[in-house]
């Protein structure tokens, strides 16, 4: 049987349990549930559970949800989760300082659950792009380095490489001395086959030929 995708997690921050129970009620047929009764509990279960996506009531006691919020965006490990605002605040200013503090959306209470769900289900979709498209860039960022370093290894080679003119041994861009077949192969993959020219043939082999032609007259 194949194997059952792994459900999106939202987690619920409300010191209203009745809230959280009919939100968590209405969406937990298609996403893992978690909640929290502070701000600071959510805070602490955003950083164990990394949850897809946080609704975050505004006023609660000791911290609101704005506070909360601006705390979530600070820290790495939860900046990049979306939250949502649950609130009965409606006004610009309310949903300006929301905005300005991190927040992706708002539910206004009392909320519509079509409409809730539509817009959870909107920036979870969001975020998954979003994540995915860093993922992509961070390999196309390292793609290029190489193509980078690959193209800066050809143009080394293209400079005027030392050569011995005694051995014909190359130096390379490390200082080490190595023979030119094994420098070729390295930096272009050529493959050689040993073969004698003419002017090696009459230096180094018609005279080891000679000792036994005299021999044999």
């Amino acid at each position: 049987m194949p194997e059952q995708m792994q459900k999106q997690s939202v987690l619920i921050v409300d010191d209203d349990i009745v809230n959280i129970k009919i939100l968590g009620s209405a969406l937990i047929a298609e996403y893992e549930i978690l909640f929290a009764l502070s701000a600071q509990e959510g805070i602490n279960s955003a950083i164990s559970n990394q949850p897809d996506i946080i609704l975050l009531d505004i006023l609660m006691p000791l911290m609101d949800g704005y506070e909360a919020c601006r705390l979530l965006k600070e820290d790495e490990r939860t900046r990049d989760i979306p939250v949502i605002f649950i609130t009965a605040k409606d006004s610009e200013e309310d949903e300006a300082k929301g905005f300005d503090v991190g927040g992706v959306d708002y539910i206004t209470k009392p909320f519509s659950l079509i409409v809730a769900k539509a817009r959870i289900n909107t920036h979870i979709s969001l975020n998954l792009t979003s994540q995915e498209l860093a993922s992509k860039n961070i390999i196309l960022a390292a793609r290029l380095e190489e193509l980078e370093k690959v193209r800066k290894e050809i143009k080394d080679i293209e400079s005027i490489i030392p050569i011995c003119s005694y051995c014909k041994k190359i130096r390379d861009d490390k200082n080490y001395w190595e023979q030119l077949e094994s420098y070729m192969y390295k930096y272009s993959e050529m493959k050689f086959s040993h073969s004698i020219c003419p002017d090696c043939y009459e230096q180094h082999i018609i005279p080891q030929l000679l000792p036994d032609r005299n021999n044999g007259k």
